[in-house]
């Protein structure tokens, strides 16, 4: 039995009178426990404290251990996956109700764990990440941009020269023709940038 610590020190109090001669059976009458605890905890050393219970730390399953081996997957499959983006796919596809902060504490420690296992380190994946090429179809996509050259061409007497700048996304070839910045000039190079691939990017 495991006394509440103001049994505990009610019991204590009669330590002088044990000493004086009172029995345990006469000192668990006056307390209301058992004659046995009154032995036991009066038999304790004078610098003794107040019992207390076994920590339960690590018996009661935590609410995320039945997601953990999802989360591990997503992880390894991705390990720079963010912690936010765990939780909402968790909520959507596998019925997840508790908090997002259960999600982060968990990913916070399982993520340097998955990287020791991939031999890799969780920074090393995060600049991977950053440098990873983009990639599209053929045709589908081209980044377009506008450059000032300066006084690329002054020895020619144009003081001012501008450019079109247009790289297609899956081949990354360029096309980079002089352009003014009127209206006009605008459409006329687009016309061009567009028959340049073939009519499409």
């Amino acid at each position: 039995m495991i006394l509440d610590p103001e049994s505990w020190m009610n019991i204590r109090r009669f330590r002088a009178l044990h000493e004086a001669g009172a029995t345990y059976k006469e000192i668990a009458e006056a307390c209301g426990v058992d004659w046995r605890t009154v032995k036991k905890y009066l038999t304790e050393p004078v610098g003794a404290t107040p019992p207390a219970a076994p920590s339960r730390k690590g018996t009661q399953p935590q609410v995320i251990t039945p997601y953990t081996g999802v989360i591990d997957a997503m992880l390894r499959a991705d390990l720079t996956m963010k912690a936010s983006v765990l939780y909402e796919r968790l909520v959507a596809e596998h019925g997840y109700d508790r908090s997002y902060q259960r999600v982060k504490l968990y990913v916070t420690q399982a993520r340097p764990r998955l990287a020791a296992e991939a031999g890799t380190e969780v920074e090393t994946e995060r600049m991977r990440g950053l440098h990873r090429r983009f990639e599209t179809t053929p045709g589908a996509q081209a980044q377009v941009d506008w450059g000032d050259e300066g006084d690329l061409l002054a020895h020619a007497g144009i003081g001012k020269v501008y450019s079109f700048h247009m790289v297609l996304s899956y081949s990354r070839d360029p096309f980079c023709p002089p352009s003014g910045r009127s209206t006009s000039t605008v459409r006329r190079t687009a016309r061009l940038s567009r028959a340049m691939p073939g009519g499409t990017p």
